[in-house]
């Protein structure tokens, strides 16, 4: 994380590192107006005269459709089709700037400096050079804070961008990649024009409830991008051509559906799961896992998760987590609004 904009998080008392603080509540109005300091989330940078040739041989999304205006959703994925990450894409001038789970972004990078050899290709670590942070803003909160009008829509800011992202509030969500200067002086204007400070969960639960799928060190290259429902996201090119994983996700859409897919859901437990708990049906004797857990938040009435499921047990009322207590499941409706 970039020092200054630490120091300034910091002296603001601005809550930033994950795990700290209360559990984030459901209800859609708590979310309005707020902003939230990232440090779970990092940027490698991707430049050099081939570097979108490089990336349309990598990644799922069509490269030729990110532009400074318009942002994807992707992943990469390993020959076998799994997704090493998932990511989002924005682009400033030449370099592509590619948020990704902070733990996975040394993993991601060593693997895609396998596939560079000779190109004009530079893969950088741009921990230090670009600040995260999120805001939820309605209309009726004014000030120079860019919000772009559709999901995915950007909108350049000095060296940076500010995407537009799905949301399940009435307020738009925006996510802003900006070198540290730019960043503090948005922020700024943000609270001076009356948002709260939020913290790191909180946006971690809209995440969650907007049906993002970040993955993690435990998860990541476990599943197809179908099963993290990619598509509906529109980080599944078809028609792009040939890149790394292709042929697997070709076959799938192409073939039939995928038997698993991604869901959104809730558990009223106290005892908290993690990412990659097992998932059964209560009705089967034999314990047999019908999926696991993919990302989750702590909330005030239990979890809020996204959840990779058997689509044949997704309307199943006998969910419950492989624990001791066998806490009940609830399957949720996910809408995506792309």
């Amino acid at each position: 994380m970039n020092k200054n904009w630490r120091d300034f998080l910091t002296s603001t008392n601005t809550p930033f590192i994950a795990g700290q603080c209360s559990p984030c509540p459901l209800e859609k109005e708590h979310y309005r107006n707020k902003i939230h300091a990232l440090a779970d989330l990092s940027v490698l940078t991707v430049s050099g005269k081939d570097a979108e040739q490089f990336l349309q041989g990598q990644t799922t999304c069509n490269i030729q459709d990110v532009s400074e205006t318009h942002s994807s959703f992707g992943a990469f994925c390993t020959a076998g089709g799994r997704v090493i990450s998932t990511f989002l894409m924005g682009k400033r001038q030449e370099t592509f700037l590619l948020v990704v789970p902070a733990e996975l972004l040394p993993v991601l990078q060593k693997k895609l400096q396998l596939y560079v050899l000779r190109s004009d290709v530079q893969l950088l670590d741009s921990s230090d050079n670009f600040c995260l942070f999120g805001y939820c803003r309605t209309a009726t909160v004014s000030g120079k804070t860019p919000v772009p009008e559709h999901p995915l829509a950007a909108s350049p800011v000095d060296d940076g961008t500010v995407i537009s992202l799905p949301t399940m509030t009435s307020a738009a969500r925006c996510l802003a990649i900006l070198p540290a200067n730019s960043a503090i002086g948005i922020w700024q204007d943000c609270t001076a024009q009356g948002l709260q400070t939020g913290n790191p969960e909180e946006w971690r639960t809209l995440d969650i409830l907007s049906g993002i799928p970040w993955l993690n060190l435990v998860t990541s290259e476990q599943f197809i991008p179908q099963m993290l429902n990619l598509d509906q996201l529109g980080g599944i090119s078809l028609n792009k051509g040939c890149y790394t994983g292709q042929e697997i996700v070709a076959r799938t859409h192409y073939l039939g559906k995928a038997k698993r897919k991604m869901y959104l859901a809730e558990c009223r437990t106290t005892e908290p799961p993690e990412a990659g708990s097992a998932i059964i049906a209560a009705e089967d004797a034999s314990d047999k896992s019908v999926g696991s857990i993919l990302s989750l938040q702590a909330t005030t009435t239990g979890f809020v998760m996204l959840i990779i499921l058997q689509t044949d047990h997704a309307l199943s009322e006998q969910l419950v987590l492989a624990n001791r207590n066998r806490d009940r499941i609830t399957v949720m409706e996910l809408d995506y609004s792309i």
